[in-house]
């Protein structure tokens, strides 16, 4: 699978580049990087080019993984099926055209206005064939980036979905729901990578911007979502079940001990003392199907891209002083 992956990256890349230098006829002009002929930009913008389409495809396939290991806690096999159907057509093309052609014209509005791009204005397009072939960049750049975004929020809420009315739940045993969390953390794991490639447009002389600082927070937004949005609908489903198993030993409780007569009598009684522990084990069930492992992981995934953008900048502001 990561073969696959890796193929399905090196097309995209090689794709970008022969597009590039069809476009540009001539070697682009590096801005803000490694200043080697505009080979390395061009290298790193094929690269953010290719892997961004890979996200959702790579969590598709993970998805799909994840939902064979689900198959023993459905509660029936039509459920199942149905939802794996979805998986495989899990949006129409249409509306994927129409979430491409958003998220291009958003990244193009954004890098007129500076927030990413390389210049500042649309006055120099017609007579700079670089910044005519940047806004090109963006464009493309912003169409795979909404639907990569858009796929992933729709496989993710669609888990949600059948977390929250498909799946049979044990509240003493929430092993089975692993495979939920592991689709979460591969999402937040492929969002991080790519943060990281981004940030790699920061090394360089005349990169500095303190308002690339800003770019951690979309990074932590969406690390949060991805990690979250799977599993809210089995979190509801424990909450729910949690609360109805709850009042009913708390009903069972109160029977019991009206059945019974002084202190040393409800205290001796071994029926009572079981409903109580009983009681206890489910209070203690988390509500969440994450446990430490999970947070771990997801705690270094976090700390691998913020350490890729600090490290970048780091770097960046040790060439400008030297190259000064």
């Amino acid at each position: 699978m990561v073969l696959r992956m890796l193929a399905y990256i090196a097309f995209w890349c090689l794709f970008y580049w022969g597009f590039e230098r069809f476009v540009s006829g001539s070697e682009s002009r590096p801005v803000g990087f490694w200043d080697l002929g505009g080979f390395w930009e061009t290298f790193l913008r094929a690269l953010v080019f290719g892997f961004t389409p890979a996200i959702p495809w790579f969590s598709l396939q993970g998805s799909l993984r994840d939902l064979e290991e689900l198959e023993p806690v459905f509660a029936n096999t039509a459920q199942f099926e149905a939802l794996r159907s979805d998986l495989r057509q899990i949006e129409t093309p249409l509306r994927l055209i129409g979430v491409g052609v958003v998220g291009a014209l958003m990244m193009l509005g954004a890098s007129t206005l500076g927030a990413f791009g390389p210049f500042r204005g649309m006055g120099g397009i017609a007579s700079d064939p670089y910044v005519s072939w940047s806004v090109l960049w963006f464009l493309m750049l912003g169409w795979v980036l909404a639907r990569a975004l858009w796929l992933e929020f729709k496989v993710a809420r669609r888990f949600s979905q059948v977390g929250e009315g498909s799946i049979e739940i044990d509240l003493l045993d929430l092993t089975p729901l692993a495979p939920l969390t592991r689709r979460g953390l591969r999402s937040v794991l492929m969002w991080v990578i790519w943060f990281s490639l981004i940030a790699l447009f920061w090394i360089g002389p005349g990169a500095a911007n303190p308002g690339n600082a800003f770019g951690l927070m979309p990074l932590l937004g969406i690390a949060v979502v991805a990690l979250v949005l799977p599993v809210r609908g089995v979190h509801r489903q424990i909450r729910q079940r949690k609360g109805e198993e709850l009042t009913r030993l708390n009903r069972a409780i109160r029977a019991e001990r009206a059945t019974l007569g002084d202190f040393q009598t409800r205290s001796a009684d071994p029926h009572l003392a079981n409903l109580v522990s009983y009681r206890n084990l489910i209070d203690g069930v988390r509500e969440w199907p994450f446990d430490m492992g999970t947070w771990v992981r997801f705690s270094l995934y976090l700390l691998f891209g913020l350490g890729s953008w600090l490290g970048a900048a780091l770097v960046e502001r040790i060439l400008e002083t030297v190259l000064k």
